[in-house]
């Protein structure tokens, strides 16, 4: 057991902690205080993530079929959500349902595309008058006469 008498010996035992065997073997369940703020916390996220969305089951379902790690992807699009607002998010969300995008890439994709403002586009001008006066012959269309009956 260390006793800490000055920083010295600290900063000397967070440098050997890392490299330390019992370090790795510590999880979770050994600390059931830390388990049940983490658990807590996923409970949160999911919760945010569900009330984004009607179709947010489905999209989670999804997820954690096909990403390796699921909970990265729902906390990126909960944090987009506070960005662009979660009606935008929610038609996202559909949007991925229906192509089988089910990535927080894809949605931040889709919601930067949304956002981006196109200029409508406007009339044609033309200056010169004789640009509007132009005759155009009648196509040919007997070389395709005949054709039909070979086949």
């Amino acid at each position: 057991m260390w006793i800490f008498f000055d920083a010295f010996y600290l900063k000397a035992f967070l440098r050997f902690l890392p490299r330390c065997s019992f370090f790795f073997l510590l999880r979770f369940s050994s600390f059931p205080l830390l388990e049940q703020r983490h658990n807590a916390r996923e409970q949160r996220l999911l919760k945010q993530f569900l009330s984004l969305s009607r179709h947010a089951q489905a999209y989670v379902e999804g997820i954690e079929q096909r990403r390796v790690n699921p909970r990265h992807h729902l906390r990126k699009i909960v944090a987009l959500s506070e960005i662009y607002g979660v009606d935008a998010v929610d038609r996202a969300i559909q949007d991925g349902i229906a192509f089988a995008a089910y990535s927080c890439e894809y949605i931040a994709n889709i919601l930067e595309m949304r956002a981006r403002e196109t200029p409508e586009p406007g009339a044609l001008h033309l200056t010169r008058q004789d640009l509007l006066d132009i005759e155009i012959p009648a196509p040919d269309l007997s070389l395709y006469e005949g054709h039909g009956d070979e086949h």
